[in-house]
């Protein structure tokens, strides 16, 4: 019987039979994930119960909004452009080769990481002390503390985060779920130990605490998988030439959500807050189900890329889209439906009132229909990395942009801050829309020319030098 099989039917076969690890790797990482969320949020009630609005949690919260921010743009894309060219190194050289690129680019991470720690401490009592910023005194005079206290943070997730990427890349998934639950873990057992003692401190010690444990379970696994912390051989230039168009893509995302904060604030009064009600608990789902499908996808598709098995590419991409449609598309309509009782249950109490309730509720329930866009444009984004395409996905992120502010003016003159909602959703769905379009193209291109090669990672590894 297999010698009667079509070879499109037997890729089909091929694809099913992979997305069975996929999918349950998916799982094991949305569990860890959702896992750390909840420790996150019992950590958030104990800060509120402990230190409610005092100016000292202000100057932490200034403290760590820039270097969030940084880390999440210069640091979060590092996988889309490490990840395919260690399975390439992988695929080409075996794990000397790998090695010797992982290795390369945890030194050239820790550099920059280093010099952007202070950097962004400094830029951070700077904008402190800038008049109008609507600090208190106390709050000043933390936030130099408070800064100095979290640059270990900011160095260690920068490096985390690249030993994370090569982890994925080699099969190990859960080990980096694991080791980020640590941060919301050791935070809130400061709390409990040394606020009494410490106060507001505390608070930054256990941060500081999580990233340095968090660095030992990563640092350690590596060590355990054979791959080395520190080498100075391999050549970065492809590496750097995905990278940078993969920062530009994430400014342009994340500019985002602060043009719809900015273009809100021109509604009436309260809509802001509307917005960052509505938004909170989707950005929590969709932040778990990204991460837990888009870690085991992307070493997935850079190994069908390198070893140019466009046609199974294309099978799994479309019958995953499939999937995620099925999925995805009744369950944000159930969602949106239930809106209503999910606000009612996460926020009704204190002086958050039944109006509230049903302003939010009808702009969350706006938000739940970008829930297919962005499933979808995690598994086009992914596929375009590994293809070396990361210019293509800033392009879009671009375009998405002006979509987001001429949605926004049109359907916040319209429906108010629904209408901004509304406009996120459309601007999911567009995006993915257009990675899918990318995508397709591509592949077309490859199978009809029979051309296995994308752009070249070689040289992955430099000559030696005399």
């Amino acid at each position: 019987m297999r010698e009667l099989l079509s070879p499109a039917h037997a890729v089909s076969q091929h694809v099913h039979r992979r997305l069975g690890p996929l999918w349950s790797a998916a799982a094991v990482i949305g569990i860890l994930t959702l896992g750390g969320k909840a420790i996150g949020l019992v950590k958030e009630m104990l800060v509120a119960a402990r230190f409610g609005t005092a100016p000292e949690l202000d100057a932490l919260l200034m403290a760590l909004a820039i270097p969030t921010f940084a880390i999440n743009v210069v640091v979060g894309v590092l996988p889309m452009a490490l990840t395919p060219a260690f399975v390439a190194a992988r695929t080409r050289g075996g794990l000397t080769e790998a090695r010797q690129l992982a290795g390369t680019a945890f030194r050239q991470t820790y550099r920059v990481m280093l010099v952007l720690a202070f950097a962004l401490a400094a830029l951070t009592v700077l904008l402190a002390e800038l008049p109008g910023s609507g600090l208190s005194d106390i709050a000043r005079q933390r936030i130099p503390l408070m800064a100095a206290i979290l640059i270990p943070f900011t160095f260690l997730q920068g490096a985390s985060a690249a030993w994370t990427g090569i982890l994925a890349a080699d099969g190990a998934f859960a080990v980096g779920a694991l080791a980020t639950a640590s941060l919301p873990t050791m935070m809130l057992l400061s709390v409990l130990a040394f606020s009494d003692s410490l106060g507001v401190t505390a608070i930054a010690v256990g941060l500081v605490a999580g990233c340095v444990t968090q660095a030992l379970l990563l640092g350690l696994t590596l060590r355990h998988r054979g791959l080395s912390l520190w080498e100075r051989n391999a050549s970065l230039q492809a590496v750097n030439r995905q990278y940078i168009p993969a920062i530009a893509g994430a400014i342009f995302t994340s500019s985002c959500g602060l043009i719809d904060q900015i273009m809100a604030s021109a509604l009436p009064s309260g809509a802001v807050s509307t917005l960052s009600y509505a938004g909170k608990l989707v950005a929590v789902g969709l932040g778990i189900a990204i991460v837990a499908i888009g870690t085991p996808l992307l070493p997935h598709v850079s190994r069908l890329v390198e070893q140019g098995e466009w046609l199974a590419l294309r099978t799994f991409q479309r019958r995953a889209s499939l999937v995620v449609l099925a999925v995805t598309v009744p369950s944000s309509i159930l969602l949106a439906f239930v809106s209503e009782p999910i606000v009612r249950i996460a926020f009704e109490r204190g002086a958050f009132s039944a109006n509230d309730t049903a302003q939010v509720a009808l702009v969350q329930s706006y938000y739940m229909l970008q829930i297919p866009g962005q499933f979808l444009a995690v598994i086009y984004a992914r596929s375009l990395a590994a293809m070396r395409m990361t210019s293509r996905i800033g392009s879009v992120a671009l375009v998405s942009l002006f979509v987001n502010v001429i949605g926004n003016l049109y359907f916040m003159r319209r429906m108010g801050a629904p209408g901004i909602a509304l406009s996120t959703a459309t601007v999911q769905t567009v995006s993915a829309l257009l990675l899918f379009v990318l995508c397709e193209r591509l592949l077309r291109e490859r199978l009809r020319d029979g051309d296995p090669q994308f752009p070249s990672l070689a040289p992955v590894v430099a000559p030696p030098t005399s």
